[in-house]
């Protein structure tokens, strides 16, 4: 194997003064609270195309500090300035910045380094891609190579091709340690040569893998001759192009985020031994995903990514973006958004990684800048596009399209915003930034961050000579203390999606309601149809008490024993009443958690209206088989006219909502008789016009309307999500005939707890759109509860249809009207008051 390590030169080094604030450039009107924003203590530029000659143009895009307290720097460079063809590097640097030997992978063809982990013994493993001229389907594999701590190559490993049916380009995005273990995450199968990745772009098709391997296979000095023996988990998603990052929890369980071109930012979570324990869940109003990290306490996971701003409409607009979930539940419990400021349709604020700090903190490696001058933009952005104007705020400096800097975020645990500092390189001997010129203020744009030995935070820029690395200082060197350390959580007893666990596997539970006990260490929660609900008390602002271990192994702080916490009577995440963006806060981590705005009143559910059993019609056609009725869930929050419960009414196709709400005044009224007025209902109005021009909307495209894809029903998504970012939460979703086909989408695409129930009211399965479908058939079942009703003289929906959708919600009560036709439930249906009685029970009668 052709290995290529050398010393750099001090020549080659464009700027390296430790401790020397004169090699930074910061902009004071795109950063915010600077004076509390940590210090840089140096920034490197290293141009190792002269010593590395021919080859050219570095781009870094991951780093991590090594043992010593040094770095190393991976990505990719051209094999020489007049090819497009790539070549894996690794450049090391000492502690205080200074580089110190450079790697090239040297083989021909297209490789790339994309991550890079330390192991115990100090040396290193580089996971990306190769190319492999032996296989015959493809031209690159996934690779992985070890490296001595001085950067010399131990050996290379290409990554088998798996079965025949999997045949095409390869690689990995990333690699992480585990607890004994290196996990990849990556792709194979993809039929295009095109292998971008980080801030070049994703691939355009494949499918995503994650490999587990033991610790034992990768530490020796011989390269494991067939990982397929030796890794203990390998995971292959056909509905997604590829996995951006694997991480695993203390307790052994791994967080995956995977991407495909219509859902970009999907997580979901497997236990120890690789089965699912909760997802794939899609988190749509995150945008595109970019990395995955755990938080310092284990509860949670951080996505960081970009996308457009809720209600920004078509137009292409890029925010920073940071989403917090829940660990245990997979529960969105929020998403915020942060730009450099500008005019947003020109600056773009893309991120590419997240650093959890140790004390709970969240920082985001971002770039700011206008990518470029296209004909997309309106004439008057265009004009300012050319001049460089992106910016208008007084103070701020002309850029070019094509000019980064980077944008650091540093957030506290709630995702509230500390600081942001915008920087880029300064060449020693160029001027002070008010004397500057654009020659002087070069590209620079933050790819990756890590948190240093010392509490500092090392960044590693994408610069237009070469490599970057900005060292901002920690407290041990004149930066800002950290914060009081968030409480670990020891977790707790959680549902895992209705599911039992009897030691020899799974089991759905049947019944209703299904009550989850409490369990310790070593039991798991049981489902029963036969015991009494327990109301979960709750007292607000003071923290929770702990409560039991979860159902796997987590590591405890506190291994005093808790008395149990009794559990609601329904395994579903609690909402808030009070508005919170941008999606209902779970409540199933009962552990301290800092002071959060939540006032929780009359919190003890209302206990559900028993209902006789119900006749089911046996003539064609025959709807689903329902054993017995099941109660709709008493709601965990009490509706009261002071604070209503929001239900979200999607029309049929034509609509408006005005239509619909006059097709169920009588149920609303009726409701409101039993129940109070305790409901809000919420009718928007679908944004696609109805196919031929004529008056009227529909939530999906008619499919005779081109272009066909998820843009044929994306609007829609965006739409609802926007309405639930501000006027959520939401209690429950309701729609009718169309948009009861996008409601019961829509609710699967959601996490867990977006909505605790759902309305479907003549309704189908939208399987005329094969994307919907796909996305439809990755979450379900879909285990929100639901109401299903139909009508037997339905000439428009056939029953059938209406019972295929219903058998997507296990947790459904199915009521078939014998006198209703195609339209809500009314006052002259033989099932009316059921539906009325079912609905008034799930939010507490008077």
């Amino acid at each position: 194997m052709p290995k290529s390590t050398m010393k750099l030169l001090a020549v080659f080094l464009l700027g390296s003064l430790p401790s020397s604030l004169g090699d930074v450039y910061t902009y004071p009107v795109k950063s915010i609270n600077l004076e509390s924003a940590m210090k840089p203590a140096f920034y490197t530029a290293i141009d190792p195309s002269g010593t590395l000659s021919p080859i050219a143009d570095f781009h870094p895009v991951h780093g991590i500090q090594t043992q010593d307290g040094g770095f190393v720097l991976v990505g990719k460079a051209l094999h020489n300035e007049t090819t497009t063809s790539k070549t894996a590097f690794a450049v090391k640097l000492d502690m205080a910045g200074v580089p110190l030997i450079a790697w090239t992978s040297g083989t021909p063809g297209d490789n790339a380094a994309n991550a890079v982990v330390e192991l115990p013994n100090g040396d290193l493993l580089v996971a990306g891609y190769r190319y492999d001229p032996m296989m015959q389907y493809a031209k690159t594999t996934r690779c992985l190579t070890k490296l001595t701590s001085d950067l010399v190559e131990v050996w290379t490993h290409l990554f088998d091709v798996p079965p025949s049916q999997y045949q095409g380009n390869g690689a990995w995005e990333m690699i992480s340690l585990g607890i004994d273990s290196v996990i990849l995450a990556g792709l194979i199968s993809n039929p295009a040569p095109e292998m971008s990745f980080k801030s070049y772009g994703n691939v355009p098709g494949g499918h995503a893998i994650v490999e587990r391997l033991p610790l034992s296979v990768v530490m020796g000095s011989s390269k494991p001759t067939d990982h397929t023996r030796y890794s203990d988990i390998r995971k292959i998603f056909n509905t997604s192009f590829t996995s951006k990052a694997a991480r695993e929890l203390a307790d052994g369980r791994i967080a995956v985020l995977l991407y495909h071109e219509w859902q970009q930012a999907t997580v979901m979570m497997l236990s120890s031994n690789g089965s699912m324990l909760w997802g794939p869940y899609n988190y749509h109003q995150h945008g595109e995903a970019t990395d995955l990290q755990v938080s310092a306490d284990g509860a949670s996971l951080v996505l960081s990514g970009q996308g457009a701003p809720q209600n920004s409409g078509p137009v292409k607009i890029y925010s920073a973006k940071l989403t917090k979930i829940d660990a245990h539940t997979g529960m969105n419990i929020w998403t915020k958004e942060y730009t450099a400021g500008g005019t947003p349709t020109l600056i773009y604020n893309e991120c590419w990684g997240v650093v959890p700090m140790k004390n709970g903190d969240y920082v985001l490696a971002c770039g700011t800048g206008i990518e470029n001058c296209g004909s997309h933009l309106s004439a008057q952005d265009l004009a300012d596009c050319q001049q460089g104007l992106g910016d208008k705020r007084p103070g701020a400096i002309p850029r070019a399209a094509g000019v980064w800097q980077s944008l650091l975020i540093r957030t506290d645990p709630d995702g509230n915003l500390l600081w942001q500092r915008v920087d880029s390189y300064k060449d020693p001997a160029a001027p002070p930034l008010n004397a500057s010129t654009p020659a002087h203020r070069t590209s620079s744009a933050a790819e990756w961050a890590f948190e240093c030995k010392d509490g500092g935070l090392a960044v590693v820029m994408d610069e237009v000579g070469g490599v970057g690395l900005m060292k901002l200082a920690g407290f041990g060197d004149g930066s800002m203390q950290p914060t009081t350390p968030m409480p670990s959580m020891p977790g707790s007893c959680v549902p895992f999606n209705l599911q039992v666990d009897d030691g020899n596997g799974c089991e759905e539970c049947t019944s209703w309601p299904c009550v989850w006990k409490p369990c310790s260490p070593i039991q798991r929660p049981i489902c029963s149809s036969t015991d009494a609900p327990t109301p979960m008390p709750m007292t607000a602002p003071t923290p929770m008490p702990s409560m039991p271990m979860p159902p796997y192994p987590m590591p405890m702080t506190n291994p005093a024993p808790m008395p149990p916490m009794p559990m609601p009577p329904y395994p579903m995440p609690m909402t808030n009443p009070a508005p919170m963006p941008p999606m209902p806060m779970p409540m199933t981590n009962t552990a301290p958690m800092p002071p959060m705005p939540m006032p929780m009143t009359n919190t003890a559910p209302m206990p559900p209206m028993p209902m006789p059993p119900m006749p089911m019609p046996m003539t064609a056609p025959m709807p689903m088989p329902m054993t017995a009725p099941m109660p709709m869930p008493p709601h965990s929050v009490q509706c009261t006219p002071q604070n209503k419960c929001k239900i979200l009414c999607l029309h049929g196709i034509g609509g408006p909502g005005s239509m619909l709400e006059a097709q169920i005044a009588s149920l609303v009224q009726e409701v409101e008789a039993l129940a109070g007025d305790n409901l809000e209902f919420i009718y928007p109005m679908a944004p696609y016009s109805v196919y031929g021009g004529s008056n009227g909307y529909q939530w999906i495209r008619d499919i005779r309307d081109p272009p066909m894809g998820n843009d044929s029903w994306d609007k829609s998504v965006q739409l609802l999500d926007s309405i639930i970012m501000q006027q959520g939460p939401f209690y429950g979703i309701l729609g009718f005939a169309e948009g009861s086909a996008f409601a019961g989408y829509y609710t699967a695409i959601k996490p867990p707890g977006t909505f605790q129930a759902a309305m479907l009211f003549n309704g189908y399965l939208p399987t005329e759109y094969p994307g919907i479908m796909q996305e439809y058939d990755a979450f379900s079942p879909v285990h929100t509860p639901a109401l299903v009703f139909m009508g037997m003289n339905d000439q428009v929906i056939d029953n059938n249809r209406t019972s295929a959708q219903a058998a997507r919600f296990p947790i459904a009560t199915v009521i078939v009207s014998a006198t209703a036709g195609h339209h809500p439930p009314g006052s002259n249906d033989d099932k009316f008051m059921e539906v009325a009685q079912l609905l008034a029970s799930s939010v507490g009668t008077r």
